[in-house]
């Protein structure tokens, strides 16, 4: 591809504002491409990356953990809020069905997971679900677990 046509097609001034901009991202390793000075055309590559590096490893596992850490406070969040107040006055008197199913698919989870967890109330194995009812209304997800 030409610098030309990279200008044309991101909405720069000239060939040489593309380049600077390539240029720029190539160092950064936002992208791989080689620029020929000769003719003005870029190529673009693969990244050559095999992901087989310690380096690497440790950059994935970073970023994992980064993600679980989200997911937990964000599950915390939701649980802050289905909590709060002001949230379930307010899901009460919206008198939308929707949050009503909400509320009921809640509550019907934690009586499934407290049944099951005092009906077991012997050492040794322990089995059962906890998801939402099929009288709910709502796509029966449930959770299987099994613990000693």
């Amino acid at each position: 591809m030409s610098l030309e046509d990279v200008a044309a097609r991101v909405g720069l001034e000239s060939p040489q504002a593309a380049e600077m901009q390539l240029v720029s991202m190539i160092e950064e390793g936002s992208i791989f491409a080689r620029i020929s000075q000769q003719d003005g055309m870029v190529r673009f590559d693969t990244n050559p990356e095999s992901y087989n590096s310690v380096k690497m490893l440790r950059n994935l596992e970073s970023k994992v953990e980064n993600l679980i850490s989200l997911d937990t406070r964000i599950t915390s969040m939701e649980e802050e809020i289905m909590i709060n107040p002001k949230y379930v006055k307010s899901a009460g008197n919206a008198g939308s069905s929707l949050h009503g199913r909400a509320v009921a698919v809640e509550l019907d989870e934690e009586a499934s997971l407290t049944q099951a967890l005092s009906t077991s109330g012997s050492r040794g194995s322990r089995s059962g679900s906890i998801g939402p009812s099929s009288s709910s209304g709502m796509n029966s997800n449930n959770i299987n677990f099994t613990g000693n």
